[in-house]
């Protein structure tokens, strides 16, 4: 296997933050969710894969941020611990990813369930298992794991856990992935599978925060304090509007402007705080009032309104139930 090098990308909630992804990786056998491109994974173990003397080369230059360590297979998890090492170290904290009934390692990062080999073998007992305050990712596939009772269970089940959140993910599908996953549901399930609705996430969130589970992992924050920390504070908070503005069928115009504004916070040398003190926001064009406004109430500690009205039309106020 040629060594791994990541490749950088634009934090985005539903992506878990993630900036840096891996080009290739040596992947896990069975179907997971690769979380950096929102897609469903087949694995398969290669030619040489099992042999322990194709892990331990990587690359890690740049790599200064969230980074994505897929999942792997029992015999490469010794190196993806080194790797998870080194990219602590480098103050870059890693989203490790793992499946139900596997062992969280010790290590830095964030560790994250990818709930997908569960629920597409229907074992929703796994979900009665998974360690409590961990974050998880819950695939929405037609006709296979986006039925009202299964998310019903499936989301109770996770709340007596104890888990932090769970995050819902419409991950694209491949025209060979459609075809094996379509053997795996009766009549009806393949019907859904080609010829259905894209799965509602909006009301998935919805039941989720019925049970006090949360729709979105916190950003990371990689070891960083100071200006670097604040301006990424910043910066996620007016992704997530810009996110939820998008997610509840608001103008895709104005969801742009406050990405816009966060691609420009995110990449800022200078103390976006201070300049929001200051009155120097005007003077950034890529920050729009309504944003600039944004950022002021968030330095001042207010409580975001707009933020705040959205969160509710998008999942429902606390203790409400949605539907799916």
């Amino acid at each position: 296997m040629p060594p791994v090098r990541f490749e950088k990308q634009f934090p985005e909630p539903l992506r878990c933050w993630i900036v840096f992804a891996p080009k290739q990786w040596p992947g896990a056998q069975g179907w997971w969710l690769d979380l950096a491109r929102e897609e469903l994974v087949e694995g398969r173990l290669g030619p040489g894969q099992g042999d322990a003397a194709t892990f331990g080369r990587y690359d890690l230059t740049g790599v200064s941020d969230v980074a994505y360590l897929p999942p792997v297979d029992g015999l490469a998890n010794w190196w993806r611990q080194e790797l998870r090492q080194r990219l602590t170290e480098a103050r870059a904290d890693p989203i490790v990813q793992f499946f139900p009934g596997e062992e969280l390692e010790a290590g830095g990062g964030i560790p994250v369930l990818d709930l997908t080999p569960a629920l597409l073998a229907s074992r929703l007992r796994l979900l009665q298992e998974v360690p409590a305050g961990v974050h998880c990712c819950w695939p929405l596939i037609p006709g296979l794991t986006d039925a009202d009772k299964t998310c019903r269970k499936g989301l109770a089940a996770l709340a007596r856990a104890g888990v932090a959140g769970v995050q819902p993910l419409v991950p694209s599908l491949s025209a060979t992935c459609r075809r094996k996953l379509g053997d795996l549901t009766d009549r009806r399930g393949y019907r859904e599978l080609f010829h259905g609705a894209a799965p509602d996430v909006r009301a998935f969130a919805r039941l989720a925060q019925a049970h006090g589970l949360a729709s979105f992992l916190d950003r990371p924050a990689c070891g960083r304090s100071g200006r670097v920390l604040g301006n990424r504070r910043i910066a996620a908070h007016l992704h997530l509007i810009g996110e939820l503005i998008l997610r509840t069928g608001g103008s895709v115009d104005e969801s742009l402007t406050y990405y816009r504004a966060a691609r420009w916070a995110d990449a800022e040398t200078l103390d976006v705080e201070d300049l929001a003190r200051t009155g120097n926001l005007g003077l950034v064009p890529q920050v729009a009032e309504e944003c600039a406004a944004e950022i002021r109430e968030f330095v001042a500690g207010a409580e975001s309104a707009r933020l705040r009205r959205l969160e509710i039309e998008y999942r429902g106020a606390p203790g409400v139930a949605g539907t799916t």
